[in-house]
């Protein structure tokens, strides 16, 4: 039940092709440090960089075998500036200088570092889903949800229709504080975009309700990125369902026409 998540799922996202051999860890020793705080790389690009630090880490263990220091050097210095474009590994240094600054008591150092870590939180991955999404399979396909954050939950509330739960109220939530306790990547063969290689999975919570007793039922879940898209997958039920965001201009419009079904249900009530 914990892996409900398949590789045939994200492939079907993304075009994707069988590797023939096995994929060559090759690196780039030269990365563009980030000059300002918020210079991270982001989607396909993070994916890459976060591939060139494992590649990197390999090495550099490699060159401690052996011996060779000047490679292992080289290979360090390399790893701490690909990480300073990479948002978590931001966040977890960061996390260990406040911690630092927690054993030597200094209060100006730790409220410097909390206001950093409060900025870098929020170039994660998990943290950029705000907007309209829509349904791509199972009982919420072509329907519209509306992500937002409390803090450091994602929250999930259903715009249209009454599928699952009504129009209007939380569909689900999901914690995803990078200090929380998350469940293991789900690690995907065989595609090309880099992104769906390494799927981060973040727990949560999805509600249901009972059409005959209306009796609402919240069960153990699961929110999955992949690539541009994401799933939420209701596990007791073995219920999934992915989302794709709504364009901009589609965007607008659902404003609108949210804005003027307010309306009119302020006037309708007016009347009675």
């Amino acid at each position: 039940m914990e892996q409900t998540f398949s590789s045939s799922m994200a492939m079907g996202f993304h075009e994707s092709e069988t590797l023939d051999e096995e994929e060559e860890c090759t690196v780039e020793l030269e990365l563009a440090p980030m000059s300002l705080l918020g210079g991270f790389a982001r989607g396909e690009e993070l994916a890459e960089v976060r591939h060139t630090i494992n590649c990197l880490q390999s090495r550099f263990d490699e060159a401690i075998d052996s011996g060779d220091f000047d490679e292992a050097s080289r290979c360090r210095e390399a790893i701490t500036e690909a990480q300073e474009r990479d948002p978590l590994a931001k966040y977890n240094s960061l996390r260990a200088h406040k911690l630092q600054a927690e054993n030597r008591q200094d209060i100006a150092a730790m409220e410097r570092t909390n206001d950093q870590m409060r900025v870098v939180k929020h170039y994660l991955p998990q943290y950029g889903l705000e907007g309209l999404w829509v349904g791509r399979s199972g009982a919420l396909k072509k329907q519209v949800i509306r992500i937002s954050y409390e803090d450091d939950m994602l929250v999930g509330t259903k715009i249209y229709s009454d599928n699952i739960v009504p129009s209007g109220e939380v569909i689900f939530k999901v914690k995803v504080s990078p200090e929380a306790t998350q469940p293991q990547p789900i690690d995907v063969a065989h595609v090309t975009d880099p992104r769906l290689k390494k799927l981060e999975r973040y727990t949560g919570k999805g509600r249901v309700v009972d059409k005959k007793s209306k009796s609402t039922h919240w069960l153990p879940g699961q929110m999955i990125l992949v690539g541009d898209y994401f799933a939420f997958a209701w596990l007791p039920i073995n219920l999934q369902i992915f989302f794709m965001r709504v364009p901009d201009n589609i965007t607008a419009q659902v404003s609108r026409r949210l804005r003027v079904g307010a309306g009119l249900s302020g006037s309708e009530s007016g009347m009675n």
